[in-house]
């Protein structure tokens, strides 16, 4: 594998992408076509849903890397986290060293070319794209209940609208039993106050290593966030903002708990996300996404979207175009 310097850095030459995806196989195909250039990819696919589907769209490609560690996929549950954990894990073990390991879902999709993809990259090559705010002092009950409670989302419910039922019968009993946790979690002498933000994030491979290594030594963080609410946006967050790697974060601070622009204090990283962090965006949203200063968009499917990424497809062309007549 080829490597560079830039200013004194050592610039490694591939990005690895890590893809959580559980459905619409013929999107995922489309997003790992447009990123295939100097990549690898790590792909948990929910074992809730087959993965035959998503393997026939890359069967041409030998970089892609379906796991077969599988776990089933339950919104705001905790094993997402487990699935996380395994791509880390087995993108570690590949041996190959990454510029950055980038964490997409199956509904994201590129707003630049991959060569303004690894620039970018290249031009920050100790940052840390996970911005964060602390949780543990905040004054929103409402997110601090998210962390107190204990929340029951890992139930293997396949109907889903029973699984609805039992999940929100848990969290109003829930609420009126006074058993809570802390808001700050104790590991020996240690305190680490809770952190939130984006799910989606993009770290240097040092970092993803020392993060695998803190799981290992610090099994409470586990304990804690197994029964909190979407812990996919504390987990990672909470680990980062009590170590080191705060200070290698772009604003190399935590950031204000507001929740005035967006629905969660969830600030985006390297996605162009609606406030609402809810909305499939469509071709109506053409020039606000093309006006967007982000890498990636989330959130694109075939059936809402197909129409948006040809115009995204159309726009990155021209500007590939331009750098190879340049």
């Amino acid at each position: 594998m080829k490597t560079y310097y830039l200013g004194g850095f050592l610039l490694k030459e591939k990005v690895a992408y890590c893809i959580l995806a559980h459905n619409d196989h013929k999107h995922f195909g489309r997003m790992v076509n447009m990123l295939n250039y100097k990549a690898d990819f790590y792909v948990h696919i929910d074992k809730k849903t087959s993965e035959i589907d998503f393997q026939s769209e890359v069967t041409h490609l030998t970089n892609v890397l379906f796991l077969e560690e599988r776990y089933p996929i339950y919104w705001a549950g905790f094993n997402v986290i487990k699935a996380t954990i395994a791509l880390l894990k087995r993108c570690i073990s590949s041996g190959v060293k990454y510029k950055k390991i980038v964490l997409l879902s199956g509904s994201d999709y590129p707003l630049v070319s991959n060569i303004q993809i690894h620039d970018f990259f290249d031009l920050y090559p100790e940052i840390e794209f996970i911005r964060a705010s602390k949780i543990s002092d905040s004054n929103s009950k409402h997110h601090r209940n998210h962390i107190l409670r204990y929340f029951f989302m890992d139930i293997n419910i396949k109907n889903n609208f029973l699984y609805k039922v039992i999940t929100k019968m848990i969290t109003t009993l829930n609420g009126c039993i006074p058993i809570h946790k802390k808001l700050f979690i104790e590991m020996g002498k240690q305190r680490f106050d809770v952190y939130m933000g984006s799910q989606w994030w993009a770290i240097t491979q040092e970092c993803a290593e020392d993060l695998l290594k803190m799981i290992r030594e610090y099994p409470r963080i586990d304990t804690y966030f197994k029964y909190s609410f979407a812990p996919d946006e504390k987990y990672f967050h909470t680990l980062i903002y009590n170590s080191m790697y705060k200070n290698r974060t772009f604003l190399g601070k935590e950031e204000p708990f507001l929740i005035r622009d967006y629905k969660w204090p969830i600030w985006p990283n390297i996605h162009h996300i609606h406030p609402s962090l809810q909305k499939w965006y469509t071709l109506n949203d053409l020039d606000e996404v093309l006006s967007s200063d982000k890498l990636f968009i989330r959130k694109v499917n075939t059936f809402d979207s197909s129409s948006l990424l040809d115009s995204i497809d159309k726009q990155i062309k021209q500007t590939e175009n331009k750098f190879a007549n340049a």
